[in-house]
């Protein structure tokens, strides 16, 4: 009896995803999220999949994860770490031109300090409301102070409850978020992943689709093509046989028939 289980990774689902996400960007960047080795797709096939289809930037959680991108993807695309990078992974940042998000004051001074602003203009990410990564809103005095003027490409935070349309923070987060990045009016705006692309007025210059990517993170998008799966499992059916009523099935015998 044949037993094993397959699972299928359908790349022109993703690349279709991509694609169809563009009706609800309004003109904004579709950026490509593949941390996470593109949600266990395989950022190796995915992200030069992506960039033949036009994709421009790709984030990643880690400086590893980039370096893999940055091999497969070619030398084009722009690749920004989301947990920015230290002291022990800046040569590699540098030498494969990996741009890190700055998420803290102490970030920010490595940046200064390591360099690093030669792989490209300063990625500013302000924590305003998902209280789990990023620069506090009280540090911008200090961070306005320690740029010293140099460039600042994009500023961009992240939505704690975009899956909730009408939940209050969003607009909250929206209006922080634009205090925000008014200090560099010249620098990209970005604050919408999956979710927050059908929120209004959330999309600015730049939109970050993670999950959205692989076919999940719920009906998006609004209208016209929808979303396909990027992944399929297969598995056997190993048995089938009839039950009495009133047995149980499971562990705890949890099910009853």
């Amino acid at each position: 009896m044949h037993t094993a289980s397959r699972l299928t990774i359908d790349l022109s689902a993703i690349v279709h995803n991509w694609q169809a996400l563009h009706a609800l960007a309004h003109g904004a960047e579709v950026a490509a999220v593949v941390k996470a080795d593109a949600y266990g797709h395989g950022a190796a096939r995915v992200a030069p999949a992506l960039a033949r289809a036009g994709c421009r930037t790709f984030f990643t959680a880690s400086v590893p994860e980039a370096v893999i991108v940055r091999e497969a993807a070619g030398a084009g695309p722009d690749i920004l770490v989301l947990h920015g990078t230290g002291e022990a992974e800046a040569p590699l940042a540098l030498r494969h031109r990996l741009v890190p998000v700055i998420n803290t004051l102490s970030q920010l001074r490595d940046w200064h300090r390591l360099g690093l602003a030669e792989t490209g203009p300063a990625v500013l990410h302000f924590d305003t409301g998902m209280n789990r990564l990023g620069l506090r809103p009280e540090d911008l005095p200090a961070v306005r102070q320690m740029m010293h003027g140099a460039e600042v490409g994009l500023v961009m935070s992240h939505l704690a409850c975009a899956d909730e349309p009408g939940h209050p923070m969003n607009a909250s987060q929206r209006d922080d978020f634009l205090g925000l990045a008014a200090a560099w009016p010249a620098a990209r705006r970005s604050l919408a992943s999956s979710a927050g692309m059908a929120l209004e007025g959330c999309r600015f210059d730049l939109v970050r689709p993670g999950i959205a990517l692989y076919g999940g993170g719920g009906p998006l998008p609004l209208g016209g093509e929808r979303l396909r799966p990027g992944m399929c499992l297969e598995a056997p059916i190993l048995s089938v046989f009839m039950a009495p009523k009133g047995a149980s099935t499971g562990y705890g015998a949890s099910r009853r028939f």
